[in-house]
């Protein structure tokens, strides 16, 4: 869009002269704005002024929107903003649009970036905790769109400092959990760990990950991004794991690398699946910069389906967990509650905290933690004193008995092709 604008006058009936701006928008309409300024050599040098600042957002508009997109309202805004994350791999962005669609934009998805308000948002917030919406729920919606803003105003669509996202604990409210007892109860037994890693009514991918969740002890999006080069199963007393990315966003949660011994549990059904698993699964043996345990291919279903060789998600790994669940006879959990579950049962079999946590989280920030390196021997020792095995079962039906499997979103859970049927 080639940039017109000028400073006009404009006389009212009562004689006085105004200043007025006149410019073409992005949509390449002619649009008139006050500036409150009567006709004077001092306030034309000010609505010059003015017009500069006026031209610089609207052609940031068009480099943000593209030529034409229309007006920054906060729905074209956020379709871009969108697009952009889910170009540099952020494995989120599917959520993140569906909690912009659902709670954000009915309020404020047609106005513009620059008349959003604090109160829009304080409206949105109210309106999910009237809604019954756990306060973790709440503060992700709203940070999700304070991220929308921020970036807004990198993108020079509103003036840099008037972002409506200023709201505080008084209006988020407290971070506390919706039901007080459900963290006492966001684990699993050793027992049922020792489940999830050995029954074979677990296909051997998904026993893979939960080893990597609940005796790796790795987050859900580190685990996701763990590439074959990244560990190194030679290494002495114990394998190691290099955990320096969550998904394929380059950093883990702490921004700090760090490496996790490979319990020999993990380290045995992590050479099943790389030795059989993995090229029974895609036709070849995998390479360095490999997934470790990408998606698999899977039977046709109904539903919203992964491509083999991708990177796993959230909402990927949760469906499946429970199918897994369910298929055991377990109660369902979150997948996240595999790294509590298996933290808890190594100090519970007497790992040491502080030595643990070098392998699990990132040092503590403090001088002395700088100067402060733990041998390898001795994380080792520690994670190797979670007495865990691995076991086999059979299935046991009741005579005259029709057993179903029923994954908890209705689906039936896919029966992978075996390895002649995919070549």
């Amino acid at each position: 869009m080639e940039w017109r604008g000028q400073v006009l006058q404009k006389t009212w009936a009562s004689g006085k002269t105004y200043l007025y701006l006149r410019v073409k928008d992005g949509s390449g309409r002619w649009v008139d704005r006050a500036t409150g300024l009567d006709d004077s050599p001092a306030n034309r040098k000010t609505a010059e002024r003015m017009l500069r600042e006026v031209r610089d957002r609207i052609l940031a508009q068009e480099g943000a929107l593209g030529a034409g997109g229309g007006p920054a309202t906060v729905k074209a805004w956020a379709k871009r903003w969108l697009d952009d994350r889910e170009r540099q791999g952020l494995t989120r962005v599917a959520e993140d649009r569906a909690k912009l669609e659902t709670h954000v934009f009915p309020a404020v998805g047609d106005l513009l970036l620059e008349d959003v308000r604090p109160r829009h948002l304080v409206e949105i917030v109210q309106k999910l905790q009237a809604g019954g919406y756990a306060p973790r729920t709440v503060r992700n919606v709203y940070f999700l769109a304070k991220a929308m803003f921020r970036d807004a105003q990198i993108a020079e669509l509103i003036p840099l400092g008037e972002t409506p996202a200023i709201l505080t604990r008084r209006q988020l409210g407290k971070m506390r959990d919706a039901d007080p007892t459900w963290r006492a109860k966001a684990q699993f037994s050793k027992v049922e760990l020792e489940a999830l890693v050995s029954d074979d009514r677990v296909p051997l991918d998904r026993r893979a990950w939960y080893a990597l969740l609940g005796v790796g002890m790795l987050r859900t999006g580190e685990a996701a991004g763990l590439r074959w080069r990244s560990y190194e199963p030679d290494m002495k007393p114990l394998g190691r794991l290099e955990v320096s990315t969550s998904y394929d966003d380059g950093e883990t949660k702490t921004e700090t690398p760090r490496w996790m011994p490979a319990h020999p549990v993990l380290a045995a059904l992590l050479a099943e699946w790389k030795l059989q698993g993995w090229p029974a699964a895609f036709g070849r043996s995998p390479g360095p910069d490999d997934l470790v345990l990408p998606v698999t291919p899977e039977a046709k279903r109904k539903g919203r389906r992964k491509d083999p060789g991708s990177m796993r998600d959230r909402n990927y790994s949760w469906k499946r967990a429970q199918w897994d669940l369910d298929a055991l006879g377990l109660r369902r959990r979150r997948v996240h509650d595999l790294r509590r579950t298996g933290v808890s049962l190594a100090r519970g079999d007497g790992a040491d905290r502080d030595i643990l946590r070098r392998g699990t989280h990132a040092p503590p920030k403090d001088v002395m933690e700088l100067y402060t390196t733990v041998e390898w021997a001795k994380l080792c020792t520690e994670v190797a004193k979670l007495k865990l095995d691995r076991r086999t079962s059979g299935r046991v039906f009741p005579l005259h008995t029709h057993v179903e499997q029923a994954p908890g979103d209705g689906e039936q859970p896919p029966q992978a092709p075996s390895p002649s049927a995919r070549n």
